[in-house]
């Protein structure tokens, strides 16, 4: 009789642990935790690349023929393009042909945006690559820019502004010796002219 009692009983724990086993792997929320966990993960991840990309923000100064002139904010790689749009874009009576809108912008730039007609001395400063007079910031400078310089004509220019756009900034003067027409003799004239940042 006792021997019996002790058999239904182990007979019901079996039974019990049986039925716990089979709602344990039926219950959907054990299932969400393991789905829940690369979710996490993913989000981790996301957030890092926000913060990477957040903290590569510059500061453009936007003058001239624009709606809204003023100081903003971009992220690096942006271009000129892409701060006339910010400042509200262009002016009716703005000279746009002036201002290279493939230029790479950077950190403490200003693009001046001239009026049609205005002289040539005022259209020097479209894209804000001139930082002082007589030197020419080569990263950033548009074609009449680049023009200002000794031995450099309109087909050397589109040359320096299509090799910078296409392989990115320049990193010193002696990389403009890659472009065709431009060789130690041209460069020597004009390298003390030039600002690569």
């Amino acid at each position: 009789m006792i021997i019996q009692k002790k058999w239904l009983i182990y007979v019901l724990i079996f039974l019990l642990l049986l039925i716990a086993l089979f709602l344990f792997q039926q219950n959907p929320e054990t299932s969400s935790i393991v789905i829940e966990e690369p979710i996490e993960a993913e989000e981790e991840v996301t957030n890092s690349i926000d913060d990477s990309i957040e903290s590569k923000i510059i500061w453009v100064d936007i003058k001239g023929m624009v709606e809204k002139p003023g100081v903003y904010q971009l992220k690096e790689g942006d271009r000129v393009k892409d701060a006339i749009q910010v400042a509200g874009g262009f002016l009716k009576d703005a000279d746009e042909l002036m201002v290279n809108m493939a230029a790479l912008i950077q950190d403490e730039m200003v693009i001046y945006v001239p009026a049609k007609g205005e002289t040539e001395d005022a259209n020097i400063f479209s894209t804000g690559g001139k930082v002082e007079e007589g030197k020419v910031r080569i990263n950033s400078a548009g074609l009449d820019e680049i023009m200002t310089l000794p031995g450099i004509g309109e087909q050397k220019a589109k040359s320096i502004i299509e090799f910078r756009d296409t392989n990115g900034k320049f990193q010193s003067v002696d990389d403009l010796l890659q472009i065709s027409g431009i060789g130690e003799k041209t460069l020597e004239r004009f390298r003390e002219m030039v600002i690569v940042p």
